[in-house]
């Protein structure tokens, strides 16, 4: 069973990396012809350059997204755990990054399409119990988690949360376990 884990995580890792190498190479096509004055006005762009940040973002997308497959419940702390999942999600939806919906609904397509059925029954479970926590978050306020967040180690890594960017990335999330 650890053998599948690891070679499904492995697989979607990879898959991950070739999604963003895609991304990063569809900046390289030749654009059509343009005129004399435009090709003037505008600098050529170097495709040698990559953009910078793209495959850290793909890493922290990804790792956001392991932690949600791996996280079991049922097991010694769990209900620690899942607010470590939680607040993994719900802090990389306050950063800047996750502005970049597409990029986080290309990596979550192929991150997802690579789990089996079991580890994709999981993901869209725990996916379900990062919404309640979520929910109790937004609903209740920081203070109400704050005894278990303390012992989960205190996860979180803002004061505050914009509940509009948290529902955007998990709408793009949501819609993309749709597909599955």
């Amino acid at each position: 069973m650890k053998t599948i884990k690891k070679l499904s995580t492995l697989t979607a890792k990879i898959l991950c990396l070739a999604l963003a190498l895609c991304l990063a190479l569809s900046g390289c096509a030749k654009p059509e012809k343009q005129s004399d004055l435009q090709q003037d006005a505008i600098p050529p762009k170097n495709s040698d350059i990559e953009e910078p940040g793209q495959y850290q973002l793909v890493d922290t997308i990804t790792a956001v997204l392991d932690n949600i497959n791996e996280y079991r419940p049922g097991t010694l702390g769990s209900s620690l755990k899942i607010c470590i999942v939680a607040f993994s999600f719900i802090d990389f939806s306050q950063e800047d990054a996750a502005s970049d919906t597409q990029t986080f609904a290309d990596v979550a397509s192929g991150y997802i399409a690579a789990l089996d059925d079991e580890h994709l029954q999981y993901f869209k479970d725990n996916v379900g119990r990062i919404e309640e926590i979520a929910a109790q978050l937004f609903n209740d306020g920081l203070e109400s988690l704050l005894p278990r967040l303390d012992d989960a180690g205190n996860p979180q890594k803002h004061e505050q949360y914009d509940k509009e960017k948290y529902d955007s990335l998990m709408g793009v999330l949501k819609g993309v376990l749709e597909n599955f």
